[in-house]
This record gives structure tokens, sequence and C-alpha cells, in this order.
């Protein structure tokens, strides 16, 4: 029998948060919305993290292909039977994913308005007007209605998650959940990549793969061959995590080739896991917290580091700070602290209070 959670997933998106925390870490060496000089050799323990730094921004393409697992793996059902209603699954979505997402959409608008009052410029980000400002509070700020990143920017792939989670419950209602529909999914997905829409088709093309990847999983399950498969696709999956970065890298492979090796990775790493829980053997317990606050360390990062440039400046401390590995664990440090409050404190009494108001179902 499948476990009621799976901690391994849970601590592997918590590190792909992480992942793409590293890989916005040159943003501290902008002049104002413009990259400066870096040296990314010097960037703080670059051999023990060149990985994160380098080929961080794939963390969000996990995300996307753990975010179709999951719902695939707990919601698919409850929806296709319809004994959920479209607004219950809105609020249960809405309450999880608004209020945070708010409060560092207003933090990030009074920060970059004192940025630009201190320095001429805004930081990183350069839409921070009235009209972006609106197409964030609709969650819309990479729905190709944008003219560029705006705010609090990283929550461009949530935004693009919210059209996800409406296609995949008019998918469940309307279609079988089947193999095939969700092949053609990530196929549409793959082909929007390629015609240069990057922000949808990455999260099509992942979310899908990781719907597809339930469904394999949910297979083996159901004919009770998961410690056989157990046995083998982790080792498959370590195999390629070994092989297709390294071939990449001998290639000097572009991105598209990267990101496309890297969602081969991640279809034969999460069953892959979900497997090995399955079949009784614990992962990643103590470490399934990363998975909880996951979503406010992606979504608070910007925002420090907004304030870390802000009192850096203040403090009459030059760009070179940002090059020492102390900074780098002062700012991990603060970060998960100020997730670890967040989730507890804020995201979970909010999402508590709007539930208790708006859902007819009881479903948590």
């Amino acid at each position: 029998m499948a476990p009621q959670r799976l901690y391994s997933l849970d601590a592997l998106r918590g590190i792909a948060a992480l992942a793409v925390v590293f890989s916005h870490w040159p943003h501290f060496f902008y002049n104002g919305t413009e990259p400066g000089a870096l040296e990314r050799q010097a960037l703080p323990l670059y051999l023990l993290f060149a990985p994160f730094y380098e080929n961080g921004w794939l963390g969000v393409d996990l995300f996307f292909c753990l975010s179709g697992f999951v719902f695939y793996w707990l919601y698919s059902g409850v929806v296709a039977s319809r004994a959920i209603s479209g607004r219950d699954f809105l609020v249960l979505r809405f309450s999880r994913l608004y209020p945070l997402h708010l409060v560092t959409l207003l933090a990030v608008a009074l920060g970059q308005a004192l940025m630009l009052r201190a320095s001429g410029s805004y930081f990183v980000y350069p839409h921070n007007d009235g009209y972006h400002f609106l197409l964030n509070v609709f969650f819309a700020p990479a729905w190709g209605l944008e003219q560029g990143y705006s705010f609090n920017a990283p929550v461009w792939s949530v935004s693009v998650e919210v059209l996800l989670y409406a296609c995949f419950f008019a998918l469940c209602r309307l279609l079988p959940v089947r193999a095939a529909v969700l092949a053609a999914a990530a196929a549409a997905g793959l082909l929007l990549v390629a015609s240069g829409n990057l922000p949808l088709g990455r999260g099509i093309a992942g979310f899908f793969v990781g719907g597809l990847t339930c469904l394999g999983y949910r297979h083996i399950v159901a004919q009770q061959r998961a410690a056989a498969v157990a046995r083998w696709l982790p080792w498959l999956a370590a195999a390629l995590w070994l092989l297709i970065p390294l071939a990449t890298a001998w290639l000097a492979a572009p991105w598209y080739l990267r990101y496309l090796g890297a969602l081969l990775v991640f279809a034969a790493t999460i069953p892959s896991l979900a497997l090995l829980e399955t079949r009784g053997t614990p992962l990643a317990r103590r470490a399934a917290w990363l998975g909880d606050i996951s979503y406010a360390s992606y979504l608070l990062h910007f925002p420090l580091q907004l304030a870390a440039v802000g009192l850096a400046s203040a403090l009459g401390l030059g760009r070179e700070a940002f090059y020492s590995p102390w900074t780098l664990a002062a700012f991990i440090a603060v970060l998960l602290t100020a997730s670890l409050a967040s989730h507890r404190y804020f995201e979970m009494p909010a999402q508590r209070a709007l539930r208790k108001r708006g859902l007819t179902y009881a479903f948590l």
C-alpha cells in the first residue's frame, strides 16, 4: 500500500527551493537592474555548491514535476469522481498560496520603492509599476500579459502553477485519467518551450511529466511490484544523475538540452523515492520539514536579498561582502528561520482561517 506521506519528496522539494536560492546569489552583484561584474568561481563555497549556482534554475522544473506527481497521487481521484467541487478546490489552493504571496508582494513593492529613492534604480527586476502590481495581485505575472519580470519575480512559477491547477481540474473532470492524455499535455508543453514560451511551456511539460510518473507509480503499486522495481529503478536514477550532467558539460550543451536531461532525471528520481518508501524504506523523515517550508523559502528569498543589499549599503559594505562564506551562511540561516516562522505562525493559521470560512467540503 502507498504510504500516507512521502517524506523524501517533501525533502526533495525543499532542496529544490534552496537550489533556486543559490542560483539567484548573483543578484547581489547587479548594478540596479543590470548584471554587474561577477567572478563566478569566487562565489561562496563554489566548489561545493557549483551545481546549484550553475543549474539551480532547474529546481523550478523539479517543483513542477513534484507538483504533477503529488496532485495526481492525492487529488485526481476525488476530482474525477466529483467528490470535490470546483469552488472548494479553488479555496484549498487559494488558502495555501495567496496569503504569503500577498505579503511578499507588498514587502517587495515597499523595498523597491525605497531602493529607487535611495539609488535611482530598482533592484534586479525592472517592471515595478501599477500595471504589473495588478498582474501580481491577480496571480498573473507570468500568463503572457507581462512585459518582463516584476516585484517578487520568483513567484512567476507559482503563477504558472495556478493555471496548471485549473488545467488539472478540467482534465480530471472531462477526460479519463490516462497516460495518453498526460503524455499529450506534456508534449504540448515541450512544443511551447520550443516555440519560446518558456514559463507556460516549462510548467505544462514538468507538471504532466510528473503526472505520468505518478500513474506509473500507481500501476506498479497496484500490481504489487513495488519491491521488485525498487531494486533497480533507484540505481537507474542515480546513474542518470551522474551521466547526464557529465554528458551535457562535455558537449557544452545549451540550456534546453540540460532542461530535457533534467526532466528525464526527475522522471526517474521521483518514482524511485516513492517506491523505496512504499516498500518500507525510511527516507528523509527528519528532513521533510524542508518541504514544509519550501514555499516560504522560495517566496521569501528575494525580499531578503533586497533587504540585505539595503543593509549592506547602509553599513557601507561593498558587494565583495557577498563573496564571503559567512555571508552565505548568515543569509541561509536567516532565510530558514524566517521560513519556519512564516510556515508555523502565518501560513498555516491563515490557511485554516480561510478554509474555515470558505470550504463546504471537509477535505484537508
